[in-house]
């Protein structure tokens, strides 16, 4: 079964297929989309197109809850997008050990896991070009939280 990419899917497409072919010079995409709206399916579109053109190596999906890093995995295991998108790159729901990504091309974590082992990811990223798919950014804190003014 195929299934039809939605309006904001397909804007996104465009814009990874600009960055893909050279065409842009962005590198940043912030996608709001409500819940429902098939936000799991940008991160796929965007590791596809950029691992295919050599933009990319691999993609780390950070998530604020391990249900969610559960269901970043399987969107990308998903075999009608699979076909629909002609894509085969595999992602794992990875825990803080080293290979985070077990021979796949990437792997999901948590803000948590990477606050426990940040250095681990570190090593991780300067040792391969990472598309970085921060989700639910509004979980993170705001730089006056870690910072706040006056605090040096």
């Amino acid at each position: 079964m195929h299934r039809p990419l939605r309006k904001h899917q397909r804007l996104v497409a465009g814009i990874v297929a600009a960055i893909a072919s050279g065409q842009t010079d962005l590198v940043d995409i912030l996608a709001a989309v409500t819940p429902g709206g098939g936000k799991s399916l940008l991160p796929v579109i965007a590791a596809a197109r950029l691992i295919e053109a050599g933009v990319v190596d691999r993609v780390c999906w950070i998530v604020p809850r391990d249900s969610l890093r559960l269901q970043a995995e399987e969107a990308f295991a998903d075999p009608a997008w699979r076909a629909a998108l002609a894509h085969g790159v595999s992602l794992r729901a990875a825990e803080n050990a080293p290979d985070l990504c077990r021979g796949l091309q990437g792997y999901i974590t948590t803000y948590q896991g990477i606050a426990a082992q940040p250095d681990l990811h570190l090593a991780e990223h300067r040792r391969h070009r990472y598309l970085l798919v921060v989700d639910e950014v509004h979980h993170l804190p705001s730089l006056a939280e870690i910072d706040p003014p006056g605090a040096g």
